[in-house]
């Protein structure tokens, strides 16, 4: 083993951390044990007794994620929140979980489902180009649908459809 129980040895300029289990240096050690090592993030925290909060990434890679999530989930807040570094006055952590949720709102599985299933049910009245009659068909199938049922039959069974 390297390095000591419980501890996470960091280097100086506190970009890589030490592997318990092969000593040596990276960026991610996240990345480096589930690889290498065949051991999840909270299996390898527990194995050499790290706290759960403990990041098993370096300080540029903690810095690049945050910024990616603040351009995601507050584009107005400008860029000079985004730079790596930056500690000025973020917005508090209940204001940035309302926005998320507020954000994500209308984006969640079974809002998406519900929406779909909406749109097959919906039906509207369109005509066919070849024949002319009006028939039926999903909200959703507009786009996909320019004749009616038989003459997409007929279309579908006619030998040049068929390659002959």
């Amino acid at each position: 083993m390297y390095g000591e129980m419980g501890r996470l040895a960091v280097s100086d300029d506190e970009e890589r951390l030490q592997c318990h289990i092969c000593g040596q240096w990276y960026r991610s050690l996240a990345a480096h044990v589930l690889q290498t090592h065949q051991y999840t993030v909270a299996e390898y925290r527990e194995e050499f007794g790290l706290n759960r909060n403990t990041p098993l990434v370096g300080r540029s890679l903690i810095e690049r994620s945050r910024a990616v999530a603040y351009r995601a989930n507050f584009p107005v807040l400008g860029p000079a929140h985004l730079q790596p570094g930056f500690h000025g006055s973020l917005p508090r952590r209940a204001e940035v979980r309302r926005h998320i949720s507020e954000t994500l709102k209308g984006r969640r599985p079974d809002a998406m489902l519900e929406g779909q299933r909406r749109a097959l049910a919906e039906r509207v009245e369109m005509t066919c180009q070849q024949c002319g009659v009006t028939f039926e068909v999903a909200r959703s199938r507009v786009m996909l649908r320019k004749f009616c049922d038989a003459c997409r039959r007929m279309r579908k069974n006619s030998p040049s459809r068929r390659g002959q």
